[in-house]
């Protein structure tokens, strides 16, 4: 095992400017977790690809960063939204709140299943996209277009 100091600079708002220690071992893919508040600033993204949780048909859960918060929609019918910190390579939601429409089943259930996955989910950066992981669920972004 190796230990790499990596500077990744921020070109057409890939990932702001930031310093990193990456573990790479031989065998493992290189991919970079995010260090940092405010890194993800400036990135909306929406969902490609999920594994470990079975989306409604026709949603694709969304994600967007601005000012050290984050806002979250996952095909519900509630957006939720708060501040976000990295610590390493997790997300952090701090004081996050959420509109409260009435949602009947499982509407509701995705709803809740998307905003207890983001806090404290490992964050993979992958080129352009962002890869969450959190147990067994694994969630790819894209930017949106």
């Amino acid at each position: 095992m190796s230990r790499v100091r990596l500077v990744v600079a921020s070109l057409g708002g890939i990932v702001a400017v930031a310093v990193a220690t990456v573990v790479l071992t031989s065998g493992e893919p290189q991919d970079k977790p995010l260090p940092g508040s405010g890194v993800l600033d400036g990135r909306n993204l929406v969902a490609s690809k999920v594994i470990g949780f079975e989306l409604l048909p026709g949603t694709a859960p969304t994600l967007s960063f601005a000012d050290g918060r984050f806002s979250a929609d996952a095909g519900g019918c509630n957006d939720a939204d708060g501040g976000y910190a990295l610590r390493g390579d997790r997300l952090e939601t701090l004081r996050v709140t959420s509109t409260l429409i009435g949602c009947s089943g499982a509407r509701e259930v995705q709803d809740r299943w998307f905003t207890d996955f983001l806090d404290g989910a490992q964050i993979i950066g992958r080129g352009n996209s962002l890869e969450l992981r959190s147990g067994r669920t694994h969630v790819t972004f894209d930017p949106t277009r």
